[in-house]
């Protein structure tokens, strides 16, 4: 159980061909596993993957002025199944190397959720099945970071 509430952002993708039941179990799950937690969140929402990096960044800009939010840490969600998009490894790369510049190169504490799948069925498979809960495993290695940062530096941010 975390001793001092967090604040998470959720930036979810929509789009890229991913039925939006697939996208609305994988945040549900993330943000359940938050709740779980008595962590905070917030949900927003881009249109598709490849902007889940500058959604991030420009929320923790937007963090740092006065009328904005500061956050703990971030989860990114989103999905990709080949033959929806004929960008799909493109788009699953550049992803995650986007996410993972800002994890590196801005010390922010991301939990990444990208489903990348051959079919719906694998994908579906991912987010709510028997090998995984993606989102809620995104959402609480968000958690764990963020409790990490605290315990090691005694600070928030």
């Amino acid at each position: 159980m975390l001793q001092e509430r967090f604040n998470i952002l959720i930036v979810e993708a929509r789009g890229e061909g991913v039925p939006e039941a697939l996208a609305d179990a994988l945040r549900d799950s993330a943000v359940a596993a938050i709740k779980a937690e008595k962590a905070d969140c917030s949900v927003v929402t881009v249109p598709g993957v490849f902007h889940l990096p500058g959604a991030v960044a420009q929320a923790e800009v937007g963090g740092s002025r006065p009328a904005g939010v500061r956050y703990d840490g971030y989860v990114a969600l989103g999905a990709l199944i080949r033959g929806q998009t004929l960008r799909y490894e493109v788009l699953a790369h550049e992803t995650m190397r986007g996410l993972m510049d800002l994890t590196i190169g801005r010390n922010l504490l991301i939990g990444a959720g990208l489903v990348t799948a051959d079919t719906e069925a694998q994908a579906w498979e991912r987010v709510n099945g028997k090998l995984a809960e993606r989102g809620a495993e995104a959402a609480r290695a968000c958690l764990a970071m963020v409790g990490l940062r605290r315990r090691l530096l005694g600070i928030s941010r």
